[in-house]
């Protein structure tokens, strides 16, 4: 989520570089791998039933 700061300057001065703290607590990594983490989160069950199923369902001799 971006500051009320940031978004200020950004509107009255849109030609000034912002910097990273500008934008967001910390480094641009670190947000980025925030949020990988937080939707791995959410979607990391629907992607183990999306290939455990199938597996399953046509390769259940092999399996055993």
């Amino acid at each position: 989520m971006l500051s009320d700061e940031f978004r200020e300057a950004a509107i009255f001065n849109p030609l000034e570089n912002e910097t990273c703290e500008q934008m967001h607590n910390g480094s641009c990594n670190a947000k980025a791998m925030s949020q990988f983490v937080e939707a791995y989160k959410s979607i990391y069950k629907m992607y183990l039933l999306v290939h455990l199923v199938p597996l399953l369902v046509f390769k259940r001799k092999k399996l055993k």
